[in-house]
């Protein structure tokens, strides 16, 4: 897998593979990788056993790599038999930052797919969105947040983002070059976006999405 590794991939490592997760941190020193992107789901971390995957996980991966952290809550791509999480993004994002925030400093929150943009009014709350209380709250917990999963669909969303601030102190915005929405104006879509994020003052980045590893597909 790591023959073709790059630093913008997210790692995914299913739950209870400790000796396939030893062979990758191998393979990974020996191509003198430091940092790494790592994929965290909600549905997982929000079960007993996900949960205590996670305790040793992260104790592991910390102490060999800086990580950053990519949570996802709305894949389609979840186990059969897992439901949706009981707790917020927010919830689950501040509860990770709790137990494990010592060992990471930079988070990645992926738009939910499936959202579609309401026309805001003057009475809308905006951190009445999951993804920007959720990422707001991280930033004010003293981590820098990405924000990932975004489509051309999504260009109103960003828009108000920018206009309200929020976008302000947000390290990056990672564009999900994979998703339908995408057209052959993928181009131009970024490059407003950076522009516009320019003329606001804002030093927020604009990536474009690398796709995952698993390493159950390996």
């Amino acid at each position: 897998m790591t023959s073709n590794y790059c630093p913008d991939k997210v790692l995914w490592f299913p739950v209870g593979k400790k000796e396939e997760v030893q062979m990758e941190i191998s393979l990974l020193e020996i191509k003198k990788i430091k940092s790494i992107r790592v994929g965290i789901s909600c549905v997982v971390f929000d079960t007993t056993q996900g949960a205590l995957w996670y305790d040793w996980l992260m104790s592991v991966l910390s102490k060999k790599f800086d990580l950053e952290l990519c949570f996802d809550k709305y894949s389609l791509d979840q186990p059969s038999n897992s439901n949706s999480p009981n707790n917020s993004l927010c919830e689950l994002v501040e509860l990770f930052i709790y137990k494990y925030g010592h060992q990471f400093d930079h988070i990645e929150l992926w738009k939910n797919p499936l959202d579609k943009f309401i026309p805001i009014t003057s009475s809308t709350n905006i951190y009445s969105d999951e993804l920007v209380f959720a990422a707001s709250w991280a930033i004010f917990l003293n981590k820098k947040v990405n924000i990932g999963g975004i489509q051309a669909g999504d260009f109103e969303w960003l828009i108000l983002l920018i206009h309200s601030g929020v976008l302000r102190n947000v390290t990056a915005i990672r564009l999900d070059s994979e998703g339908d929405l995408w057209s052959t104006n993928t181009q131009f879509f970024a490059q407003s976006i950076r522009s516009m994020l320019k003329e606001n003052g804002f030093k927020t980045l604009v990536f474009d999405n690398a796709p995952t590893i698993s390493m159950e597909s390996v």
